[in-house]
Protein backbone atom coordinates (compact mmCIF):
# COMPACT_ATOMS: atom_id res chain seq x y z
CA UNK A 1 0.00 0.00 0.00
CA UNK A 2 1.48 3.35 -0.98
CA UNK A 3 1.53 6.37 1.33
CA UNK A 4 -0.96 8.20 -0.87
CA UNK A 5 -3.40 5.29 -0.78
CA UNK A 6 -3.37 5.57 3.03
CA UNK A 7 -4.75 9.12 2.92
CA UNK A 8 -8.44 8.12 2.49
CA UNK A 9 -8.10 5.66 5.40
CA UNK A 10 -6.41 8.34 7.50
CA UNK A 11 -9.22 10.74 6.69
CA UNK A 12 -11.74 8.16 7.89
CA UNK A 13 -9.74 7.38 11.03
CA UNK A 14 -8.70 10.88 12.05
CA UNK A 15 -11.48 13.00 10.56
CA UNK A 16 -9.39 15.25 8.35
CA UNK A 17 -7.12 15.14 5.35
CA UNK A 18 -3.76 14.01 6.66
CA UNK A 19 -0.51 14.31 4.71
CA UNK A 20 1.06 10.84 4.29
CA UNK A 21 4.06 11.73 6.50
CA UNK A 22 1.77 12.55 9.42
CA UNK A 23 -0.07 9.23 9.45
CA UNK A 24 2.67 7.57 11.53
CA UNK A 25 2.71 10.44 14.01
CA UNK A 26 -1.05 10.24 14.45
CA UNK A 27 -0.90 6.47 14.96
CA UNK A 28 1.89 6.82 17.54
CA UNK A 29 -0.03 9.53 19.40
CA UNK A 30 -3.17 7.35 19.38
CA UNK A 31 -1.17 4.39 20.72
CA UNK A 32 0.24 6.53 23.53
CA UNK A 33 -3.20 7.92 24.38
CA UNK A 34 -4.68 4.42 24.54
CA UNK A 35 -2.78 3.83 27.77
CA UNK A 36 -4.10 6.93 29.57
CA UNK A 37 -7.19 5.31 31.16
CA UNK A 38 -5.12 2.50 32.67
CA UNK A 39 -2.07 3.93 34.40
CA UNK A 40 0.38 6.79 34.63
CA UNK A 41 3.59 5.07 33.65
CA UNK A 42 6.85 6.13 35.25
CA UNK A 43 9.02 4.02 32.97
CA UNK A 44 8.49 2.86 29.39
CA UNK A 45 10.69 0.70 27.16
CA UNK A 46 10.19 1.01 23.41
CA UNK A 47 11.51 -2.14 21.71
CA UNK A 48 12.65 -1.65 18.12
CA UNK A 49 12.82 2.08 18.78
CA UNK A 50 15.16 2.93 15.91
CA UNK A 51 15.65 6.70 15.97
CA UNK A 52 13.15 7.07 18.82
CA UNK A 53 10.32 8.65 16.88
CA UNK A 54 7.59 6.91 18.90
CA UNK A 55 9.00 7.99 22.29
CA UNK A 56 9.40 11.51 20.94
CA UNK A 57 5.67 11.65 20.11
CA UNK A 58 4.58 9.75 23.23
CA UNK A 59 6.37 12.25 25.51
CA UNK A 60 3.76 14.79 24.44
CA UNK A 61 1.05 12.52 25.86
CA UNK A 62 3.05 11.22 28.85
CA UNK A 63 5.29 14.14 29.88
CA UNK A 64 6.24 12.61 33.26
CA UNK A 65 7.28 9.23 31.85
CA UNK A 66 10.88 8.17 31.37
CA UNK A 67 11.28 6.58 27.93
CA UNK A 68 14.11 4.14 27.18
CA UNK A 69 14.80 2.46 23.86
CA UNK A 70 16.04 -0.93 22.71
CA UNK A 71 17.11 -1.53 19.13
CA UNK A 72 19.35 -3.98 17.31
CA UNK A 73 21.06 -1.08 15.51
CA UNK A 74 23.11 1.94 16.55
CA UNK A 75 20.11 4.12 15.69
CA UNK A 76 19.14 3.84 19.36
CA UNK A 77 22.30 5.80 20.24
CA UNK A 78 21.15 8.55 17.89
CA UNK A 79 17.78 8.52 19.68
CA UNK A 80 19.53 9.00 23.02
CA UNK A 81 21.80 11.75 21.68
CA UNK A 82 18.69 13.54 20.35
CA UNK A 83 17.05 13.11 23.80
CA UNK A 84 14.19 11.05 22.41
CA UNK A 85 15.05 8.28 24.89
CA UNK A 86 16.89 8.51 28.20
CA UNK A 87 18.59 5.11 28.18
CA UNK A 88 19.68 3.43 24.96
CA UNK A 89 20.17 -0.32 24.75
CA UNK A 90 21.66 -1.81 21.61
CA UNK A 91 20.72 -5.46 21.31
CA UNK A 92 17.75 -7.81 21.16
CA UNK A 93 15.30 -9.12 23.75
CA UNK A 94 16.13 -12.72 22.86
CA UNK A 95 19.66 -12.22 24.23
CA UNK A 96 19.48 -13.71 27.76
CA UNK A 97 21.79 -11.04 29.22
CA UNK A 98 19.72 -8.21 27.73
CA UNK A 99 16.49 -9.81 28.95
CA UNK A 100 17.98 -10.17 32.44
CA UNK A 101 19.05 -6.50 32.51
CA UNK A 102 15.64 -5.21 31.43
CA UNK A 103 13.25 -7.64 33.16
CA UNK A 104 10.95 -6.00 35.70
CA UNK A 105 12.22 -2.45 35.17
CA UNK A 106 9.33 -1.01 33.14
CA UNK A 107 5.68 -0.18 33.70
CA UNK A 108 5.09 -0.32 29.93
CA UNK A 109 6.84 -2.09 27.06
CA UNK A 110 5.88 -1.13 23.50
CA UNK A 111 6.78 -3.02 20.32
CA UNK A 112 5.08 -0.93 17.65
CA UNK A 113 6.05 -2.30 14.26
CA UNK A 114 8.67 -4.54 15.86
CA UNK A 115 7.14 -7.97 16.44
CA UNK A 116 5.97 -8.38 12.87
CA UNK A 117 9.53 -7.79 11.62
CA UNK A 118 11.36 -10.43 13.67
CA UNK A 119 11.91 -14.07 12.83
CA UNK A 120 10.43 -15.51 16.03
CA UNK A 121 7.81 -13.17 17.53
CA UNK A 122 6.97 -15.63 20.31
CA UNK A 123 10.58 -15.57 21.56
CA UNK A 124 10.49 -11.77 21.63
CA UNK A 125 7.35 -11.79 23.76
CA UNK A 126 8.62 -14.33 26.28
Amino acid sequence: MSATSCVPRATALYGADVPPGRIGVLRWRAAARALLPFLEAESWLDVGTGYGRFPEVAKGVHPYTSFDGLDATARVETARDAERVEEAYQGVLTDPEMARRLRGRYDVVSMLGHVEGVGDPRAELE
